[in-house]
């Protein structure tokens, strides 16, 4: 079913107008490893857009409306909006996030997030940062990649303002995956 969905979006890029929702770049970075490599063709859509997939000729749509924790989503760079960044949704607005020993507290809870996605094949994530308390309207981001990520953690501007993102990933052609199924 994967394999069939990734296709018909594949299609969708190819056939369907410039001004459609969906859009494709390509990854330039490791720090989304293993989940997204460096090079990859991702295809992604703009929060409340509605996204088509056709089957024969039925057509069925879907709107994804407001980010969530662990979206992963396209965005303009809060040091320099010139560049466009992919990084994972880990803080919402109005949270404290906390990172003890690579470990994400959200709010002081005792219990650190799963994190199923973060990369441990070059050890498990290390270092303690925070807390950062998120503004209104703005989201804390982190790579899967932590030990070879410049994310949220390492930025001036440490949130990703709502207006900043761009859209968020909907599929990676390399590998097939789809991101937003069990959303």
């Amino acid at each position: 079913m994967k394999k069939i969905l990734l296709i018909i979006l594949i299609a969708l890029t190819i056939t369907v107008p410039v001004h459609a929702s969906l859009k494709q770049t390509k990854v330039g970075s490791a720090g989304m490893e293993p989940t997204i490599h460096e090079r990859d063709i991702v295809y992604f859509s703009a929060y409340g857009e509605e996204i088509p997939f056709y089957f024969g000729l039925n057509v069925c749509r879907f709107t994804i409306d407001e980010p969530q924790r662990n979206d992963i989503i396209i965005f303009k760079y809060p040091d320099d909006p010139s560049q466009l960044f992919m990084k994972r949704i880990i803080g919402m607005p109005n949270e404290i996030v906390a990172i003890e020993d690579g470990k994400v507290y959200i709010d002081n809870s005792e219990t650190p997030l799963d994190e199923p996605f973060v990369n441990t094949a070059n050890g498990e994530p290390a270092g303690s940062f925070g807390p950062f308390l998120i503004p209104e309207d703005s989201y804390f981001v982190l790579g899967d990649n932590r030990n070879n990520s410049k994310d949220s953690r390492f930025w001036s501007n440490k949130f990703v303002p709502l207006e900043a993102i761009e859209g968020i990933v909907i599929a990676d052609a390399n590998t097939e995956e789809i991101f937003v199924i069990d959303r």
